[in-house]
């Protein structure tokens, strides 16, 4: 019995309902598995609908793909990026695996081109030279090699895109997560590729080879740079001892200064005009445009500059690597935000917590962070003795209040054990880091938020209050697990003021230990005062509690 003999490319081809869009994708496929095919190199396609409607599936049968040396379709009900591709790749026959989507183009040499730098480079994955989006926007991105992309570089942005080429045996173990659109977390191919990283993959890039990336109103790119919170889940290479690893290897590196020497000249290099002055990259623009004439080269020649994946020299993915080598491999149970470690009743109150949370779980350990200035912090030696305290603001004085929001963000998730708590103390930096975070942190923690009476200030012969820690609660009471108070009587007002979750809502009085009694002859009478005599601590609602 003659059997076909194994493809060497499998092209995982994902679609959804992009049905206008099909015929003009898979033609530029079939031009690339043709150009491939002419350098002796089997392709084969497979096709995977993702809830896909019927019109889409009848135009994708229909599409010309007589290139490919076979064609295997199936069907599959993810509703997800991410899951439909692990459904393609689990099916892939191929020695390599490619990535496709439905609404793009590719140049017609990119597969042969990325299975030569492959085969080349067996631990490579392998991605084009070249992004150019074209349709509802256009601009030119260009990407370069791991030669000038560094571990940090990871954190910072996404270096790199979701168009992979490489060995299939790589991808045993790995799967894309499921970050369909969400108010938390995305970006699965950026996820991906981190993993990537952390198994000591090469990122390698085939010269003259591009992606024609369509801008198309209600692209899940642009939803989810709408309503997720911009970044990705913990990934291995984030791990505190992994990432510290790596950079700390790069920083060290006696090659570092030719590195950042070639980052500075591929900054300044206009990729455009060089783009435009090359023969091969002028016939792959040519090419996409015979296929889709919305590759429109003339918008293409005046874009301008590339951007480009090489970031600056040195940014806040290095400091993250100094918080990683700050705080080590441990795993906390409890992590702590609060603005600075003064001498407060605030303080004494949280840090009694904490304590008493140490001395009852012997697997307590904490992480504290504080983000704002702050001279010094005096009640330091009051912490538990298993507590990490890290100052984020004062260690990385340089650092934008969002880039500081950020690296706390991948700390948090790297060193979180499972149902761990975050405590958050009433304050800028917890409110303004948790407010932005709380959709992507809220579902791997217990947050809690300790709620003390806000500020009451005189206004015309009346007192009202600056309510900003109640408005902060009234917007995240969802995402929030409980809410400690110190007085029963803000327990109430906040109850009945936000009228659900009132579950959350805890008091838990200020730990007192009582002197020994004191007899004295005379009027008895006895007045109990626990702080200043001021509006904000309101004297008369703690008299009538």
């Amino acid at each position: 019995m003659h059997t076909m003999p194994a493809p060497d490319v499998s092209v995982v081809f994902n679609i959804h309902r992009e049905s206008p869009y099909i015929r003009r994708t898979v033609s530029s496929l079939n031009e690339a598995a043709a150009h491939a095919a002419a350098a002796s190199i089997r392709c084969e396609l497979i096709v995977v609908f993702d809830r896909s409607d019927a019109l889409t599936m009848d135009v994708t049968r229909g599409a010309q793909a007589d290139a490919f040396a076979s064609i295997r379709y199936i069907e599959v009900d993810h509703g997800s990026l991410g899951l439909a591709r692990n459904s393609g790749i689990a099916v892939a026959e191929g020695e390599y695996v490619w990535l496709a989507d439905a609404d793009d183009l590719v140049s017609y040499n990119s597969l042969s081109a990325m299975h030569a730098v492959a085969k080349e480079d067996p631990d490579a994955v392998v991605f084009p030279e070249y992004l150019i989006a074209f349709g509802e926007a256009c601009w030119v991105a260009r990407y370069y090699d791991d030669s000038v992309v560094t571990t940090a570089d990871f954190v910072y942005e996404h270096p790199y895109i979701s168009r992979i080429f490489l060995r299939r045996q790589h991808l045993e173990g790995m799967v894309f997560h499921d970050l369909r659109l969400s108010s938390g977390f995305a970006y699965e191919d950026w996820h991906f590729n981190c993993e990537l990283r952390a198994r000591g993959m090469r990122f390698r890039v085939a010269s003259q080879t591009f992606l024609f990336y369509r801008q198309r109103k209600g692209s899940l790119l642009r939803q989810a740079n709408a309503v997720s919170v911009g970044q990705i889940p913990h990934a291995a290479l984030f791990a505190p001892e992994t990432f510290s690893m790596h950079v700390a290897q790069e920083e060290s590196d006696p090659s570092r200064a030719e590195r950042d020497t070639r980052r500075d000249a591929a900054r300044s290099v206009n990729s455009v005009a060089e783009m435009m002055g090359d023969k091969v990259c002028r016939n792959m623009l040519v090419a996409a445009n015979h296929i889709d004439p919305g590759v429109n080269i003339s918008l293409i020649s005046n874009a301008g500059n590339a951007w480009t994946n090489v970031f600056p020299n040195r940014h806040w993915g290095h400091d993250y690597a100094q918080a990683c080598a700050l705080v080590g491999g441990w795993k906390f149970s409890d992590v702590m935000l609060l603005p600075f470690l003064g001498a407060g009743g605030g303080e004494k109150y949280i840090l009694d917590v904490l304590r008493a949370l140490a001395s009852g779980d012997p697997g307590f350990r904490c992480l504290v962070i504080s983000g704002e200035t702050a001279q010094g912090h005096v009640w330091l030696d009051r912490l538990p003795s298993n507590a990490t305290f890290l100052d984020v603001f004062n260690a990385f004085p340089w650092l934008g209040e969002h880039e500081r929001d950020l690296l706390v963000l991948r700390l948090v998730t790297a060193v979180v054990g499972e149902g761990a708590r975050l405590h958050l103390k009433a304050s800028p930096f917890a409110q303004r880091w948790f407010g932005k975070f709380s959709s992507a942190i809220g579902h791997l923690t217990r947050p809690i938020y300790y709620r003390f009476s806000d500020a009451r200030v005189p206004f015309h012969g009346s007192l009202v209050e600056s309510g900003w820690s109640f408005d902060f609660l009234s917007t995240e009471i969802p995402n929030i697990t409980w809410v400690i108070s110190d007085h029963e009587r803000i327990v109430e007002d906040d109850r009945r003021r936000i009228g659900v979750h009132g579950h959350k809502w805890h008091c838990l009085y200020a730990a007192h230990v009582a002197g020994e009694a004191v007899c004295r002859e005379g009027p008895a009478f006895r007045l109990l005062w626990a702080s200043r005599l001021s509006p904000s601590k309101r004297p008369r609602a703690s008299a009538l509690a």
